[in-house]
């Protein structure tokens, strides 16, 4: 009787862990889909259930950026949505205050602050942090043939060290995964060394330097877990 017993219990136990299993497949492959939307990496949205992109754009930015508590201000919840017109001049605003004080040590405006975010916010590449109805911060993700690119992570001074920063990092590096990729890569000017001390913190590897458009940069790359 016991060995009947244990042979049903560990029988009902294997299908249990058979429909855990298939219910992580299909959660990850759903995920990734929705993701590849976003970055508009599909050749044709039709194949597809949502007949419009901006939707299905929406639909990935929702599952993959839920309300969350930052650093020390418990009562403050920031969440990430993608960027609209309307959110143009606060992210203009954010580079302006993140970005200016390198213009005396790099000798002219850093790369960021010649970027068209106009033309970006359009392309859908923008992500804003927001926190009780104002943006503090804002990434900008690019798919590339080999990675997922970081071009640009900013956080507004009076939200510095709470967290938003980071919590971006992390969302970039959840988005490259669900894409499909192994990899993401950013690059930051030499004389951003704060920048390349954060970044090799967190896992970065520096690749290589270069110039480029005058500035001298420096080249990282970080190796994503596998799904």
């Amino acid at each position: 009787m016991a060995g009947s017993l244990f042979c049903l219990s560990d029988e009902r136990g294997l299908e249990s862990s058979r429909k855990r299993r298939i219910r992580h497949d299909e959660r990850r492959y759903r995920d990734r889909w929705l993701i590849e939307a976003m970055f508009c990496r599909l050749k044709d949205f039709r194949r597809w259930r949502f007949k419009d992109s901006r939707r299905a754009i929406e639909t990935a930015r929702r599952r993959l950026s839920k309300p969350t508590t930052s650093g020390n201000m418990a009562t403050m919840t920031a969440y990430l949505r993608a960027a609209s017109r309307d959110d143009l001049r606060s992210v203009q605003e954010i580079v302006r205050a993140a970005y200016s004080h390198y213009i005396a040590r790099i000798g002219r405006e850093p790369g960021p602050m010649l970027d068209d975010y106009a033309a970006l916010i359009s392309e859908g590449r923008v992500q804003v942090a927001e926190r009780d109805g104002v943006v503090q911060g804002f990434l900008v993700l690019v798919p590339q043939d080999d990675a997922m690119l970081l071009d640009n992570v900013a956080v507004s001074p009076e939200a510095q060290g709470s967290g938003l920063g980071r919590m971006m990092l992390e969302f970039a590096e959840r988005a490259a995964v669900a894409a499909g990729y192994h990899a993401i890569k950013l690059y930051t000017n030499e004389a951003m060394t704060e920048n390349v001390a954060l970044y090799a913190r967190i896992g970065y590897q520096e690749t290589h330097r270069a110039e480029e458009k005058g500035l001298r940069r420096i080249y990282m790359r970080k190796t994503l877990p596998r799904v």
